[in-house]
């Protein structure tokens, strides 16, 4: 992001799923030692992307490339832990040999 940070922090919700949600403290994910920027309207997924045994980062979101915003979604493989995992950089996740694009929202 050139102009604006826009930061991911990951808030956990404990009890039980269809009831009320009680968050507890939210922590701050970062992606080569600095905070992880993740664009507008960023959209977390926690999941093993890579089947690796490792929970990666999957991230919808809005950037803006050649100064025109469009939707990608960003792959942030775990080298870490599950417990404490290590983010070192991103590639967009491609169909076909191509970014995949969407339009408007993510």
């Amino acid at each position: 992001m050139k102009n604006s940070s826009i930061f991911l922090i990951i808030l956990l919700i404990s009890g039980v799923a269809y009831a009320f949600p009680q968050f507890r403290d939210g922590f701050q994910i970062y992606c080569d030692g600095e905070m992880l920027e993740a664009g507008y309207n960023a959209s977390p997924l926690v999941y093993d992307w890579n089947q690796d045994g490792l929970n990666d980062l999957v991230v919808a979101c809005l950037e803006e490339i050649d100064s025109v915003k469009v939707g990608t979604i960003q792959f942030y493989p775990n080298s870490g832990t599950n417990t404490n995992p290590v983010f070192t950089g991103f590639t967009r996740i491609m169909a076909d040999g191509e970014d995949i694009h969407t339009e408007g929202h993510c």
